[in-house]
Order: C-alpha cells, then structure tokens, then sequence
C-alpha cells in the first residue's frame, strides 16, 4: 500500500494548502500531513520519517536540491509545488513546478489537485485569490483588505497553546470546510467580524510600540535599515514601517513571541533582496532567518552591528553571521 506524505510551510500560503488537501483526501490519499518551518530537514527525526513514505509532495516549502536527491535515492517519487526564488533550481525538475508569479497555494491547488478531482465548489478559487493576494503582498488589489483579514482569521483561531501547528490550526481546517460546503462566496461570519477587529486593533498597539523602539543603522552596503524587537503582527507591521519611514531599505523584526528566540523577519523596499542577506532565506521582499538567542541580544544592544551579506557569511561560522560596521 502507498503511503504518500504532505509537507506544506506554516503561514496561512502553507495552510491553505493542507485545508484544501484535508477537504480532497478522499481522492488525493496523503496518508499524513505536516506543517513545517524553513530548515526543518536538519531535523534527523524529521526526515528519517519522511523516509518511510513512498511519495513526499511538498508544497510552499523551498527543498535544498541536495536533500530532495537524497529522499529520490531511496526510491521515494518527490514533487515540489514552490514559488521562492531560492527553488529556482526547479525550473528544471520534471516531476514539480516552479512559479513566481503564483503562491504556492495556487500552485499547488491548480496544477497537483485540480487535475484530481474534477468538479469542485467555485468558492474555493475565492480562497485560493485571497491567499495568494496576501502572500504575494498584493496591497493594491481590490482583495487586500479581505485577504488580509483572512490571515487575521487564521492568527486569531489557532490554538497557541499546542505545538503540532496541523493540531493548532484545526479550528482553520474547520471553519474552511463548513465555508465550502455552506457558502456560495467567501464571506466572514459575525465570530470572524470580531477577530478582525480585534487583530486591527493589535496591529495597531503593536506598530506604536515598534515605532518607539526601532534603531536605525546602516549596513556595510551602505543600505538603512531598521531594526526592532516584536511580539506578533510581523508582516503587516513592517510594511507600515516602510511605507511610513522612506529612507528605509529594509527592516529586521527580532520575533518575541514566548520571548526573544533568535528568528528573524527581513522586509524591504526599492528593489532589495533580502536573500542577499547571509542568514535570510524566503521571497526577495519577505525573508525569514535564525541566530541563537545569545547572538539576538548582542545585535540588539550593539548599535554598530548589521547582518552580513552572502558573498561574506559562512553557514558553518554562525559568528559570521553579522559584521561590524562605523557609526
């Protein structure tokens, strides 16, 4: 008997893609789900047991090309269904498929499932819009505002308390599967209404609070860029901040979420990369990374610190992570 694993990321792009797969099962026939971060490979247990599985699919979720040809020497069939710069490798890998100009939920909604399943609910192309919208960042589309309240939607239903993110995120997982089987268009109940207003008003506490701690450095490219500690609403938080403060290249959010951990937000404007970014690893204009949290307060509080770039960081020297540059 086939057994056929699923591994999608763990923002809303990710978990779109495992709500949809959870509705289809009955037809796509993953045996199991997981919801995972960047690098999560280097987990042994982890990957171990994706070895005991005949097919891996992945979905919004970059592969080292190593470790995929790695699951294919065991004779395992992997595809990919990715669209961060970083898988451009995929361009040329006959059995994924490879799209910046689609989320990964749309990728993998349009060109894994839909040709599984025939006949489905219009609704869910709905869904599909509005995840890709927000991940793709998509603010001056007439959906940005009912896309972004997804996202607050999905924050605001899961559990925090439990740490499988497929266990946490169930009230999601349920919520999208009474919409599709009740509902014609997407629309939010009076439950949703109240935790939208109550994320909006999260936003805002949590961009005040940014404001009056952001430190404002220079790198030694000679880009500007900000630097804060933050507990949640990362994304839409740092967009304020770079659209509100133009001389800005990019900003570092130090997540703080149950304390200050070492993962890292980058977000840029004018055109950066922060994949140009040693440790930063995502979308050109989205990035995430990891230092050790003894690293996280040293950058904090050295005001002469910036991230190193590519050319000069070695994965193997987390010291080189950073750099000191002239105030």
């Amino acid at each position: 008997m086939e057994r056929k694993l699923l591994v999608s990321h763990v923002d809303l792009d990710g978990h779109a893609c495992i709500a949809i797969a959870r509705f289809f099962n009955e037809k796509l026939k993953f045996t199991s789900m997981m919801s995972e971060d960047y690098s999560f490979e280097e987990d042994e247990e982890k990957w171990n047991y994706m070895k005991t599985f005949n097919t891996v699919i992945f979905s919004d979720l970059s592969m080292p090309k190593e470790k995929v040809e790695e699951l294919r020497s065991f004779d395992i069939h992997v595809e990919i269904y990715d669209h961060h710069s970083k898988a451009d490798w995929l361009k040329d890998d006959k059995d994924s498929s490879f799209d910046l100009e689609r989320c990964g939920t749309k990728i993998f909604w349009q060109d894994y499932i839909c040709p599984k399943i025939g006949r489905y609910p219009a609704i869910i192309d709905e869904f599909v819009e509005l995840v890709d919208t927000y991940d793709l960042w998509k603010q001056d589309s007439p959906l940005w505002e009912k896309a972004k309240n997804l996202n607050n939607i999905l924050m605001g239903l899961k559990n925090w308390d439990e740490k499988d993110p497929i266990q946490a995120t169930q009230a999601f997982y349920d919520l999208f599967n009474k919409k599709i089987q009740n509902q014609k268009h997407w629309e939010e109940t009076r439950q949703e209404l109240e935790i939208i207003k109550k994320a909006n008003r999260r936003e805002e506490e949590v961009y005040k609070k940014s404001m009056t701690l952001i430190q404002i450095r220079v790198d030694s490219r000679g880009k500007t860029f900000g630097v804060f500690p933050i507990t949640s609403k990362i994304s839409l938080v740092c967009s304020r901040i770079l659209q509100e403060e133009e001389n800005l290249d990019y900003v570092v959010a130090f997540n703080t979420w149950g304390g200050l951990n070492g993962k890292l937000s980058f977000r840029s404007r004018n055109g950066f990369n922060c994949n140009d970014i040693g440790i930063a690893n995502g979308h050109d204009a989205a990035a995430g990374g990891q230092i050790s949290t003894e690293d996280s307060f040293k950058f904090l509080e050295k005001k002469n610190l910036a991230f190193a770039y590519k050319d000069t960081y070695n994965p193997e020297d987390p010291r080189s992570a950073f750099e000191e540059v002239d105030l």
